[in-house]
């Protein structure tokens, strides 16, 4: 048999201390100050993730994408010919940071004597459901005033859990329908200023800075069940945009939109 190539047989240089109890492990390692972490991950491939609920007692020792501004995705590259790059965040963003920002938002209902039938739809915000359910409220978190939410929720939806969604924040509530498939959800942002109503209800000054917010949920039907516009108070929304996600070394030029994450957070 050769010395060398495939199959030659090599003496073993790890055994000796494997079998004489000697090896050492990522898991033996330890460090002063060092804590441990587990990564929760979906069982399932390519689930999208409708929110994350962490228990009360083990909040300051969990973490979602949404606390960890900053931190790059993982970026595989390689010089192989026709080798594609991606991009893997350490965590669950866009969808999931939404949620988690919102469902514990506590919203006061706000009476209109006569509310739109139907949302205005935009070029391509889906289709217009045979009925709406419109829902205006004032939301609160930490006992201040957070937005304001104009939202028309889909006659069909909403008939599915009336309370939820008339008590609580009604995206969150729509995110935890496992049956109901999402194929697209938009949302885009706008800085405006406070009207006269808008500054009294979120107790800024008048003309102050606002984010006006535009939040759109189309199902597998393309029918856009869920149209919500929102106005928050500027200083609790964090727009986080990496410009340079789509960039490469030889080349910025005709690159795609940046992504954005951008989530409503009390500061």
């Amino acid at each position: 048999m050769s010395s060398q190539g495939v199959g030659v047989r090599l003496a073993r240089k790890e055994d000796d201390r494997l079998v004489r109890g000697r090896g050492q492990f990522v898991a033996d390692i330890r460090l002063p100050a060092m804590k441990d972490v587990a990564f929760v991950r979906s069982p399932l491939a390519h689930a999208r993730i409708r929110g994350i609920s962490i228990p009360p007692d083990q909040r300051d020792s969990t973490f979602t994408a949404a606390d960890l501004v900053g931190v790059k995705p993982i970026r595989a590259v390689s010089g192989l010919r026709g080798f594609k790059v991606s991009e893997q965040p350490p965590l669950a963003t866009d969808w999931a940071i939404l949620i988690e920002s919102i469902k514990d938002n506590i919203p006061k209902r706000i009476k209109v004597d006569h509310p739109p039938a139907y949302p205005e739809l935009h070029e391509g915000e889906g289709a217009l459901a045979p009925e709406y359910r419109f829902i205006r409220s004032l939301q609160y978190k930490d006992g201040e005033p957070y937005g304001i939410v104009n939202v028309h929720l889909a006659r069909a939806v909403f008939d599915r859990d009336p309370e939820a969604f008339l008590t609580r924040p009604a995206l969150a509530i729509l995110a935890s329908f496992t049956d109901i498939e999402v194929q697209h959800a938009y949302q885009t942002i706008v800085i405006g200023g406070a009207s006269v109503q808008t500054a009294d209800l979120l107790k800024i000054a008048l003309g102050a800075p606002t984010a006006e917010c535009r939040c759109v949920v189309i199902d597998g039907s393309g029918v856009a069940i869920y149209v919500a516009d929102i106005t928050y108070r500027s200083e609790v929304v964090r727009l986080h945009i990496d410009l340079l996600a789509n960039s490469t070394p030889a080349s910025t030029k005709a690159a795609p939109a940046p992504r954005t994450a951008m989530a409503a957070t009390p500061k």
